[in-house]
């Protein structure tokens, strides 16, 4: 599991290398992609029918989630907008980030966390019943 777009095939390319090999240990690997993936397209669209800069690096999501784990990470407002380049997922500015943070908020960022736990779950409940029970070793 993982939550940076850049290292999606690696992980699922490594998953399926460490699942044939162990698979015979009685031992399985699974790549679950929902709570990244399918995550990002829900809690964007979201973000884009409030009328927000729905991505980016250091945008509303990545900031929302973060004040919601540990708000001391947030360097304190005024939330400034990055570029905004192709709905905040462009180019960043010299500060690293492309996003809008403004209307961040920890609500926010535990509604999306709770969203990405909760189809990561659902994808891997799946993949467990697909793979049917564990071989004995």
């Amino acid at each position: 599991m993982s939550d940076h777009g850049g290292g999606q095939k690696a992980l699922a390319e490594v998953a399926a290398r460490l699942d044939a090999e162990y698979a015979g240990k009685g031992v399985r690997v699974f790549y679950i992609a929902d709570g990244y993936g399918r995550a990002r397209q829900e809690i964007e669209a979201s973000i884009k029918a409030s009328g927000h800069v729905s991505g980016g690096h250091g945008g509303l999501w990545d900031t929302a989630e973060t004040l919601a784990a540990d708000p001391s990470l947030v360097c304190p407002g005024p939330y400034l907008p990055g570029p905004g380049d192709n709905d905040g997922n462009g180019i960043f500015n010299a500060q690293g980030y492309g996003g809008d943070p403004s209307g961040a908020t920890p609500e926010h960022g535990r509604r999306y966390g709770a969203l990405r736990v909760k189809l990561a779950t659902a994808e891997l409940a799946a993949a467990l019943k697909a793979a049917g029970p564990c071989p004995r070793r």
